[in-house]
């Protein structure tokens, strides 16, 4: 009922708002890269980062709509920890609507890769665009 009151007294508007999640590897970068994307001058730690339990999420990382630069749109970032214990719960969260970034570790032996993308594929859906660094 709220929802029909709502639209009622305030009309159809858009929700510019995504979620972005960031998974991986433990140790490959995936808080660091959070932390990066709301601050571009967070200085990369020399040792590594805590190890993420669970997950960290932080709201609205906000930039111009691309459609319409007169709009904001908000992702929220939420960063799982790569511990092979926590993957049970990643299923949980992954949805086809979200936008996926897999970091990697190019010092390491990424052999994983094609398991992290057949998790992407099987639990966020079956279209998903892959882009690469190299």
């Amino acid at each position: 009922m709220d929802y029909f009151n709502d639209l009622e007294k305030y009309g159809e508007f858009e929700i510019l708002e995504g979620k972005l999640l960031i998974i991986g590897e433990p140790k490959a970068g995936k808080t660091t890269l959070r932390k990066k994307i709301f601050d571009p001058d967070y200085k990369v730690p020399c040792d590594e980062e805590k190890e993420t339990i669970g997950v960290q999420i932080q709201k609205g990382w906000n930039f111009p709509f691309s459609k319409d630069p007169t709009k904001t749109f908000t992702a929220n970032i939420w960063d799982f920890g790569g511990q092979e214990r926590q993957y049970p719960l990643h299923q949980f969260f992954m949805d086809d609507v979200s936008c996926y970034v897999l970091v990697s570790d190019d010092r390491a032996d990424n052999s994983n890769m094609d398991k992290w993308f057949g998790m992407i594929k099987l639990l966020g859906g079956n279209t998903f665009k892959c882009f690469g660094h190299s």
